[in-house]
């Protein structure tokens, strides 16, 4: 019997050459984002306790801005903390799991479809979306498992409305529902499903159309009832605000700017599923940029998308998996096309997942049946596996080269920066990536050149859009932090406030500055604005209590040292201000103590254990000396 007679046979071959492609990321970091949703994550590091708490708070709150709703995905980041804390090989090790069930969950799926009559087909349409390359951002990316489970759900959603629609048995109605909520809890880009599901049935099942309607309005009525409980609850903290090189019609939300967007929109996702090269981290503006109605391509796009969509009105008789393919691909993309809903950064490869399903049934179906009855054409028909060969081959090189690009922010940032020049936050991220990478290595081994790289990509994001305050700041953060020119960075954080001044750490930054300068009227100026614009500012209360200590200003500064010892009793910059103080006051012992528990609530400059340890020496306390020694290796090994 042939392997590819045998299922079980050909799920090992899905599952192995899922991990084919994809087994190079096992030995990735964590990426972008994924500090949001694991590594800083307190709520996940709570482990299995945190789960209801998970399911009823957003996707992500840091107490400054919160959005989405994605339990599910969450709830897994926490189940994986539990048993194994913060390792990237084992998070990376479930998202390669996962991708391998996508397959054999596809293979099945297809073969249910089509009746076991296109066994060659369903393997070839799966191999084809495994291996497409725009894959990548979704396995690769450990924050990105959204979107594999909620297409697993969206999956299972499909298979269980045609198996509710062949057995008329209720269970497999209210299974439907279920699979099709967890999709939901998933990301809510699987809400084209419930399009998609009744129109499985209806290309592929010969049944009364009573039955289709049925599973539609079920389907819808979940969707709508889902998002208008989510709304309910969770209200504004499911959306966000957009700057303007993330959403570029932000100020003049127009329809014409909508359709013209929306049409590069979709031009991009076709270009990139047939030729994925180059790749992108991010995109937004001006990598992607129209004139409006005025562009050509706007227009191009247009026609182009207006025949896809006749052609699978035309094909549903004579081809309707090919047709079911188009409407897949088109119901799908259209969520994120930019044309109802705005898409952060414009595209997104990892926006395509579900959609590249639709492609690849295209692909596989135009490769493998082929219509036509000249000779030339049934020519083609023989080498249509060797064709078949040809795209899987080239499309799983571009996949596991490209996963070497994802092993960290560094490498990934420096891979792709060419290739998004002209986009505003590429630069912004890089840049501030490369001085990341200048911080970690050690004197003897640190590259200046990553500093003017970081201040090249700087300047640039400023002359692609002068108006984004946070260029100014990071500029000018370059120029204090690393070049010592406090001149330029002065004037740099002072146009940042000129265009943004809401913006505590403008001032803050901009107050430090000055201190480096010696000029303490200035700093302490701006240590009050920040203090002003934000009331519990710590950083600004500790900087402008140790002012008015230096400045001799005691009664002020221990004003400020007890403010900030009544409103942050954890904090180690309330026990170094309060340190400081009985410095001034010649009270040694208490500001020892002072120093040392700041060092237990988080200082990581062992002056404080330095100084305290100086002290008992002088003392001749040489037990208290040994336990303050050992104390401080103990905090340095933890």
């Amino acid at each position: 019997m042939s392997i590819l007679q045998n299922n079980k046979w050909i799920s090992l071959i899905i599952f192995g050459f899922a991990f084919l492609l994809y087994g190079n990321t096992l030995t990735n970091r964590f990426n972008i984002d994924d500090s949001l949703v694991i590594q800083d994550n307190e709520l996940v590091h709570q482990g299995i306790k945190a789960i209801p708490e998970i399911f009823t708070t957003e996707y992500y709150n840091d107490g400054l801005k919160t959005f989405g709703y994605r339990p599910l995905v969450k709830a897994t980041y926490a189940i994986e903390y539990q048993l194994w804390g913060q390792n990237p090989v084992m998070h990376h090790l479930i998202n390669v799991i996962l991708y391998g069930c996508i397959g054999i969950l596809l293979f099945y799926l297809l073969l249910y479809l089509f009746q076991e009559k296109k066994k060659t087909l369903s393997l070839a349409i799966t191999l084809l979306f495994l291996a497409h390359p725009i894959h990548t951002e979704v396995v690769a990316s450990l924050k990105s498992r959204d979107e594999m489970l909620g297409f697993i759900f969206s999956l299972c959603t499909i298979f269980l409305a045609v198996k509710y629609a062949d057995s008329n048995k209720i269970k497999f109605l209210i299974l439907t529902i279920l699979s099709l909520i967890f999709a939901h809890f998933s990301k809510l880009s699987t809400i084209p499903t419930l399009l998609i599901a009744p129109l499985a049935v209806f290309y592929f099942r010969n049944i009364d159309r009573k039955k289709n309607i049925q599973i539609l309005f079920v389907c819808t009525l979940v969707s709508v009832l889902y998002m208008i409980l989510l709304f309910s609850f969770l209200g504004d903290n499911l959306t966000r605000t957009y700057e303007f090189f993330e959403v570029p019609w932000v100020n003049e939300n127009t329809l014409t700017n909508r359709f013209s967007y929306g049409m590069i929109t979709l031009g991009f996702y076709l270009k990139k599923l047939f030729f994925p090269h180059p790749l992108g981290f991010y995109y937004g503006y001006k990598t992607l940029h129209t004139s409006g109605l005025s562009d050509p391509m706007v227009w191009i796009w247009a026609v182009i998308y207006f025949g896809i969509l006749g052609l699978g009105i035309k094909s549903f008789k004579s081809h309707k998996i090919f047709s079911f393919g188009i409407f897949t691909f088109l119901i799908y993309i259209f969520m994120f096309s930019n044309l109802i809903p705005a898409v952060t950064g414009i595209v997104g490869e990892r926006h395509s997942f579900h959609a590249s399903l639709g492609f690849s049934i295209l692909l596989g179906y135009l490769i493998l049946n082929f219509p036509g009855k000249t000779e030339q054409i049934k020519q083609f028909i023989k080498i249509r596996y060797v064709f078949m060969g040809i795209i899987l081959l080239a499309f799983a090189f571009k996949t596991i080269t490209r996963n070497l690009d994802w092993n960290s922010k560094y490498t990934l940032y420096k891979s792709d920066i060419n290739y998004l020049e002209n986009s505003v936050w590429a630069n912004l991220v890089y840049a501030n990536t490369c001085l990341d990478q200048y911080d970690l290595n050690n004197n003897e081994n640190k590259d200046k050149n990553l500093i003017k790289e970081a201040e090249n990509k700087i300047k640039k994001a400023i002359q692609l859009d002068p108006t984004y305050a946070k260029s100014y700041n990071i500029l000018a953060e370059i120029q204090s932090g690393y070049q010592s020119k406090y001149n330029d960075a002065i004037l740099n954080y002072k146009k940042a406030i000129s265009i943004n001044n809401s913006d505590p750490d403008q001032y803050f930054n901009l107050a430090k500055t000055y201190s480096k300068k010696g000029n303490w009227n200035e700093a302490e100026l701006n240590f009050k604005n920040c203090i002003e614009k934000e009331k519990y500012q710590f950083n600004c209360m500790f900087n402008l209590g140790a002012i008015y200590f230096n400045s001799n200003r005691i009664k002020q500064g221990k004003n400020i040292a007890d403010q900030l010892m009544n409103e942050a009793p954890e904090n180690y910059l309330s026990y170094n201000l309060m340190g400081v103080y009985h410095l001034t006051q010649k009270d040694t012992l208490s500001s020892v103590n002072s120093f040392l528990k700041a060092y237990d609530f988080g200082y990581q400059m062992e002056d404080s254990y330095q100084f305290a340890i100086r002290y008992y020496t002088f003392k001749n306390d040489y037990n208290k000396v040994n336990i303050l020694k050992k104390k401080m290796d103990d905090l340095k090994n933890k």
